[in-house]
């Protein structure tokens, strides 16, 4: 695919419901064609999701791996409070005016750990 008719296809992805009613969207989410079954429960809609908030996280996620590897996964009680320790510090940090690394993105990074955890306990 071509460089200009892939950036058309993105530009077409990310504005698709521009404009569109609510009620429209909400019926077309729900609408499968012919032939492929209904969906019983409706999914969360990820288009909707920045791919630049995207790249924060995956970046925090990089930079985690190169200094503790994936020992994240492993999770346990100390490390959840940890998590919300260093969520609630980089906060503190970032409202006081420090830029000096991605405090906000270390904020969702720490406060998503807990929630993951929380989810599949």
């Amino acid at each position: 695919m071509k460089k200009k008719e892939k950036k058309m296809k993105e530009a077409r992805f990310r504005n698709m419901d521009k404009g569109m009613p609510i009620e429209v969207r909400e019926q077309l989410d729900n609408v499968m064609p012919e032939g492929q079954g209904k969906r019983d429960t409706k999914r969360p809609r990820h288009d909707l999701i920045p791919i630049e908030f995207i790249d924060e996280l995956a970046s925090i996620f990089e930079e985690g791996l190169t200094k503790y590897g994936d020992s994240w996964k492993k999770g346990g009680d100390d490390f959840l409070i940890d998590c919300l320790n260093h969520a609630s510090n980089h906060l503190h940090l970032y409202m006081s005016g420090d830029r000096t690394e991605n405090h906000l993105a270390k904020v969702a990074w720490n406060s998503l750990a807990v929630r993951w955890f929380h989810a599949i306990r």
